[in-house]
């Protein structure tokens, strides 16, 4: 169960952004359910403005999957990552991207996440 995703640096998204499935309110309702001393949303809606990064922050998502899963096959060193950073600030263009998800599984809480540039993964 997904707790919350945030993204920092890729594509439109400069600063970083939470996607959040925790409830506003520590009280059980009929669009929750608990894990541990969570309320967790059972469905979400991302809503904005067009052109806002709703879809950005989706791509985010997936681009964290491919790149965990290894599903483009990256082995050599010498091969470019998959990077996209923030192109319309001089501070991010060549700054790293970081990605962060923290999710249940059965009770234990986990929380995963990575920063990477095209050559490098800096922290994991």
């Amino acid at each position: 169960m997904l707790l919350q995703f945030s993204v920092n640096n890729f594509r439109s998204i400069k600063d970083t952004v939470t996607f959040s499935m925790n409830t506003a309110s520590n009280k059980a309702t009929e669009h929750s359910f608990q894990v541990r001393n969570y309320h967790l949303l059972n469905s979400a809606v991302i809503y904005g403005a067009n052109a806002s990064g709703k879809s950005n922050v989706l791509t985010a998502m997936n681009f964290m999957k491919v790149f965990v899963l290894n599903l483009t096959k990256v082995t050599q060193s010498t091969d470019k990552l998959l990077y996209q950073p923030f192109a319309l600030s001089t501070e991010t263009v060549n700054a790293s991207s970081w990605f962060e998800m923290v999710f249940f599984i059965e009770d234990v809480k986990y929380r995963y996440g990575f920063e990477a540039d095209e050559t490098t993964v800096y922290a994991e």
